[in-house]
């Protein structure tokens, strides 16, 4: 059991290439003051596991379990992360890139922000965040968030009970594929402008707005495909974005509103896709030069 007051972060001269590793949820590091327990700029090769990484205060935007600003090669994985504002937080900027990171396997629970990649102009890329369990807290934010990154992996992640949205992406060149998202206040998944992106695979339940998400404009080629969708208040799947956008063979079950809500336009396809129990309409579409075609309807009401 070792309280801090202070970030623990490795020498000056010390470029990383360094294995943290604890024996398990019995080797805790708990914060007494809102900072980041392990803070790394520029370090490469750097990689956390098996800790306990708690926060014992009231928790303010300083407070961070893993902080990694730049840097390659880097991972924290097998952590118990707890109470803090932000999880694990991987942040690029010009002239000190973020790549090739891997977080995976991590419980988070309470988080405001449990897992973010920070980024203004791609300066995050070819991050894997696989098979992590987030339980949120109601009046906290989104359990997973992605900003302006490219080549990012989001796979097998369980989200729970978050304030916000459960994913929400914005980035290029990125799947979001198995992962279970529950209870997000806000919608499901989101992927905001981020083009040559996959969907598919995913289980939504009770979101409260959207299940699925696709917006931006310019978010193209998309493909949503293969997803089930479960009783959200809003949408089950909601487009706004045209130019070589696949939505198909998913199932929505029981959205609040309409299964599936289009107005994107230019190569738009919505096939194959099974809708129970929609609230209004089943496929509901305002865009033009869309393929519309052998969707199954169950009990529209």
């Amino acid at each position: 059991d070792y309280p801090i007051a202070t970030s623990l972060t490795l020498p000056a001269g010390c470029g990383g290439n360094v294995t943290i590793r604890g024996a398990g949820k019995g080797t805790k590091i708990h914060s007494t003051a809102n900072v980041a327990i392990f803070s790394f700029t520029t370090k490469s090769g750097v990689h956390v596991r098996d800790l306990y990484l708690k926060n014992d205060v009231a928790p303010a935007s300083a407070s961070y379990g893993v902080y990694f600003l730049g840097g390659i090669g880097n991972s924290v994985s097998h952590c118990w992360l707890e109470d803090l504002y932000n999880g694990v937080w991987i942040e690029g900027v010009a002239g000190n890139l973020a790549t090739d990171y891997v977080v995976e396997a991590n419980q988070l629970d309470d988080c405001e922000y449990a897992l973010f990649l920070r980024d203004t102009a791609r300066y995050v890329s070819r991050v894997a965040l696989a098979n992590n369990v987030i339980y949120g807290r109601a009046t906290g934010f989104t359990g997973i968030v992605v900003q302006l990154c490219d080549k990012i992996a989001i796979t097998g992640n369980v989200v729970d009970d978050v304030g916000g949205n459960g994913i929400d992406s914005q980035a290029n060149r990125t799947t979001i594929t198995g992962n279970t998202v529950y209870n997000a206040a806000g919608d499901g998944i989101v992927n905001d402008n981020g083009s040559r992106v996959t969907i598919s695979g995913n289980q939504v339940d009770d979101s409260g707005s959207e299940g699925i998400q696709n917006s931006g404009g310019g978010a193209y080629p998309v493909n949503i495909t293969g997803n089930q969708v479960s009783i959200s208040s809003g949408y089950g799947i909601f487009n706004d974005s045209g130019w070589t956008l696949n939505i198909s063979g998913n199932n929505v079950y029981d959205p609040g509103t309409i299964g599936i809500y289009n107005s994107g336009s230019w190569g738009v396809q919505i096939s194959d896709n099974t809708i129970y129990s929609s609230g209004n309409e089943g496929i509901y579409n305002v865009g033009s030069y869309v393929t519309i075609s052998t969707n199954t309807m169950y009990s529209i009401r």
